[in-house]
């Protein structure tokens, strides 16, 4: 009988931001735990599409030794650098970095699992199974991807804004107390 209580997130800090010119692709992915995150997959597949002549750039944040910290205030600029974020690709959600993602309207890529009737995100759902078809298809249709993820900002407001969610957080104290 548990109660979602989403993370809260500031719609200030990340926003949509225009973006410098590029012709490479570039994908974003964090990895604070490797194993878990799926990243060995991501880099696989990226090294594939690759060699089938895509041009993209995969940034790593996170831990060593596929990825590197970065101060929390760096992250809105990494998410204006790039095209596409790949979240979570072995766990069934998206991540804190799945909403600032969707919060600057980037197109996100997460395996997500959950009940549409508790949480329904406007995110592009992907499995390790079929991950490199997933980024090709991505890249393929990159501008219908990046005209979806407009929602995301207003979905992680809608569900995530910090003063909501401490109403929500209230709410739930005081029905612990009754």
């Amino acid at each position: 009988n548990a109660t979602w209580l989403p993370n809260p997130v500031d719609s200030t800090m990340f926003r949509p931001m225009p973006q410098d010119p590029h012709k490479e692709i570039r994908i974003l992915h964090s990895s604070t735990m490797p194993e878990i995150k799926g990243t060995k997959y991501l880099i696989e597949s990226v090294d594939e599409l690759r060699k089938k002549g895509y041009d993209i750039e995969l940034k790593i944040v996170g831990v060593p030794p596929f990825g590197s910290t970065v101060p929390r205030t760096e992250m809105p600029k990494l998410l204006n650098w790039c095209d596409l974020v790949v979240n979570e690709i072995l766990l069934p959600v998206h991540s804190l970095v799945g909403i600032e993602a969707m919060l600057s309207e980037k197109p996100v890529l997460s395996s997500y699992k959950i009940d549409p009737k508790i949480s329904d995100p406007p995110i592009f759902d992907i499995s390790r199974e079929t991950l490199t078809s997933d980024i090709r298809m991505a890249i393929e249709n990159l501008d219908e991807y990046k005209e979806k993820a407009k929602a995301g900002r207003e979905w992680a407001i809608r569900n995530h804004d910090p003063e909501k969610v401490t109403d929500k957080l209230l709410e739930l104290y005081e029905e612990a107390m009754t």
